[in-house]
């Protein structure tokens, strides 16, 4: 997964839980705690990585 890919699902989890407090739920609390733990996987890849956007932008900047 992409970081866009990653932040598109966590937007989806978010969505998820807000449906699943007003009582409305389209997943099972399971269900969003099993998607949250993928996404917690994923993410680790872009851990301990320079993150090349960042530099960029304060390189253009400086």
């Amino acid at each position: 997964m992409t970081k866009l890919d990653i932040i598109s699902a966590l937007w989806g989890v978010v969505y998820n839980l807000t449906a699943l407090y007003l009582g409305t739920p389209t997943k099972s609390f399971e269900d969003i705690e099993r998607d949250k733990d993928y996404l917690e996987r994923e993410c680790r890849k872009y851990t301990d990585v320079d993150d090349d956007e960042v530099y960029t932008i304060i390189i253009k900047r400086g």
